[in-house]
């Protein structure tokens, strides 16, 4: 209550009975006892109130580490369980397990294989999905990413068929590293080379032909499985045209890639409903890159297929239950966790999300789809 309306109701009460009498000094005193209960109620609205907008802080500090710099899309929060999942590279190996365990899981998985191998993995992926008791479907579908003719072909098969249901898109096919010739370009059918067309090229054009059906279907996710084997490509020169070429080095180029476009692809779809984020799932025994040969001086650092594969499946599903995107995930143990989440950017000199080095990636990569267009 306000000091001058306190005395003028103390004076009109003072004037309506005349054995009350206030002295300057009482009516001093008085005063000041109010202005000490007021300051006594505000310190203790203060003291419920301060923790409260402490702890409302502290949760938008780390909704912004975990969301992308440019923002999320907030939909209802929740794990995909239902609806199809895209995996390429399903055949085998980490790809293989990655569908099972989304089977497992309960969605019902397109499994991408090379158009020689449908026979071969059509019964290891029946038996695998009767062993592992998965009780989502499973649809072999034969694409050859080395084949622009046969990628478009495939998209348009998936949109047809399981465009109303599709929610994940795991792009986990690559073309391994070569020993034999391994400073030799070997280009496509369409005149790329050929670990760019598999590598780079194919991740953008599913996740960007895809990317309307995933937005559809929202909440949805893009998990692209990449590695720390990766170095700064050169942009100048991204399909060693002009420069000596040597496999493993383009290798570890476009790994670094897949990596930028996903940060690119993040940052020009957010607010889809759509979350992108890459992954490294481990050093796996039976890949590629982990030749027998060179595991004894590894280790511990191998990692089973299903055990890698388990962390990859889900992140898929949960990147929207925790509103990841645009994230980079190394995975050590068990699931995905926040502690393995890291940070964009985070080594140096070379940023994998820097927008104008992956904006030059993504615009180079549609300067080539263009061509193809042009050319068929």
């Amino acid at each position: 209550m306000p000091a001058s309306t306190w005395r003028a109701d103390m004076q009109a009460m003072a004037a309506s009975t005349s054995s009350i009498t206030l002295t300057p000094a009482e009516e001093h005193r008085l005063e000041v006892m109010d202005f000490q209960r007021r300051h006594a109620r505000f310190v203790t609205a203060a003291r419920v109130a301060i923790p409260i907008v402490l702890l409302l802080a502290i949760a938008q500090s780390i909704n912004a580490v975990f969301s992308t710099s440019t923002g999320t899309h907030h939909l209802q929060p929740a794990p995909i369980t239902s609806g199809v999942a895209i995996v390429t590279g399903g055949g085998g190996g980490i790809g293989r397990e990655i569908a099972v365990a989304l089977g497992v899981a309960g969605l019902d998985v397109v499994v991408a294989v090379r158009p020689s191998s449908v026979a071969k993995y059509t019964a290891q992926t029946a038996s695998l999905w009767a062993e592992r008791g998965a009780t989502g479907a499973w649809y072999i579908e034969p694409v050859d990413l080395a084949n622009a003719t046969s990628v478009a072909t495939f998209v348009e098969r998936v949109q047809a068929t399981y465009g109303s249901r599709t929610r994940i898109l795991v792009n986990n096919a690559a073309a391994p590293a070569q020993r034999d010739d391994a400073s030799v370009r070997h280009t496509s059918v369409d005149g790329m080379l050929n670990e760019f067309q598999v590598d780079v090229w194919a991740y953008w054009y599913l996740m960007t032909r895809l990317q309307p059906t995933l937005a559809r279907n929202a909440p949805s996710s893009v998990v692209n499985i990449a590695s720390t084997m990766a170095t700064k490509p050169n942009l100048d020169d991204v399909q060693y045209e002009h420069t000596p070429f040597l496999s493993l080095h383009a290798y570890s180029a476009y790994k670094a890639a897949e990596r930028m476009l996903t940060w690119e692809a993040a940052a020009r779809y957010n607010h889809s409903g759509v979350m992108y984020n890459a992954v490294h799932p481990g050093v796996v025994a039976g890949t590629g890159m982990s030749p027998k040969g060179a595991l004894s001086s590894i280790g511990s650092m191998v990692d089973s297929p299903a055990h890698a594969a388990a962390r990859a499946a889900d992140l898929a599903q949960n990147a929207t239950a925790f509103g990841y995107t645009a994230t980079w995930w190394e995975m050590s143990t068990g699931r995905a966790s926040v502690s393995e989440l890291k940070p964009c950017g985070s080594r140096k000199p070379f940023s994998f999300c820097d927008p104008h080095l992956r904006q030059r990636l993504w615009a180079y990569v549609e300067e080539v789809d263009a061509a193809l267009t042009t050319r068929s």
